[in-house]
């Protein structure tokens, strides 16, 4: 993988009003705008399914006060981002934890309750839905082994 890449994956369970994403490489705040841009245009993504997501293979550069206090007024600006929903991320690294601690601070602005968790059981206990972890882990897997969104993080804009 090319260490400046983001590559992101989403899969959406209308049925279950959950979306599960999985993310990889080099996390920039431009990669993430423009990931949510296309992860709206879905016509089947709502701002208010839970949302369940994997970053254990992602890098964050988007750890500044700035650049996390940018993204959270970002998400608020386009208001069909985020509606009131529960939000489980899954880290594995220091570097993940604080950026979440970070990210956190600046979340109580967002329409969403937000926690984060080292195993797949604790995320999906936390947002209280009707699927099994095998079904989490499975999905998870195809997610990281087929993106369907690469940033070049040389790229500017959108």
């Amino acid at each position: 993988m090319n260490p400046t890449q983001f590559k992101a994956s989403y899969a959406i369970i209308k049925d279950k009003e959950l979306i599960i994403e999985f993310y990889s490489g080099d996390v920039s705040l431009e990669a993430l705008k423009a990931y949510r841009l296309k992860q709206t245009s879905d016509v089947d993504f709502s701002p208010t399914y839970d949302i369940l997501t994997d970053i254990r293979s992602a890098v964050y550069g988007v750890g500044t006060i700035d650049q996390v206090q940018e993204y959270v007024e970002y998400v608020i600006s386009k208001g069909t981002i985020m509606g009131a929903r529960k939000s489980a991320t899954i880290v594995s690294t220091p570097n993940q934890h604080v950026y979440l601690n970070l990210f956190s601070k600046y979340n109580e602005k967002l329409p969403q309750e937000f926690n984060f968790f080292f195993q797949e059981e604790e995320a999906i206990a936390y947002l209280d839905k009707d699927i099994s972890v095998n079904e989490v882990v499975s999905m998870l897997e195809n997610l990281r082994n087929n993106p369907q969104f690469v940033w070049n993080n040389d790229m500017k804009g959108f």
